[in-house]
């Protein structure tokens, strides 16, 4: 074997060392990369953990709402009919109430007609006795 042959043998063993060396660090480089993807993998995992929680406790803060809601439409409602019941009750006791004040301004006036015919009955008595 020459020694150019041999040198050209060193040669692309020196290339091939490289090569292996830059693979070595490329490999490397992708565990490095890799681990860091796992970390971030972690934290995602934990993020979306973190987001499930919050959606449960948004799940059930707006069921919550929802039934407070409700207690409160049934109460609106209640106070709706009760009161239409106490509007009706108030122009019932406001017609009963004119009526009933009809009949004392009539009254007032027969007592009144009616103290003047016994005045009348009584002076004509004494004319008369």
């Amino acid at each position: 074997m020459s020694n150019n042959m041999f040198q050209q043998i060193l040669e692309k063993l020196n290339s091939m060392d490289k090569k292996l060396s830059n693979l070595g660090t490329d490999v490397n480089t992708l565990k490095t990369d890799v681990s860091s993807l796992k970390d971030d993998v972690y934290i995602l995992k934990t993020d979306v953990s973190f987001l499930k929680d919050n959606v449960d406790v948004l799940k059930t803060d707006t069921n919550n709402l929802k039934a407070g809601q409700e207690r409160i439409e049934i109460k609106l409602d209640t106070v709706y009919v009760q009161t239409a019941n106490l509007t009706e009750f108030k122009t019932e006791t406001q017609t009963i109430l004119n009526k009933v004040s009809n009949d004392l301004d009539f009254l007032t006036y027969k007592e009144s007609q009616n103290e003047k015919e016994l005045f009348n009955i009584k002076k004509n008595l004494q004319i008369v006795k």
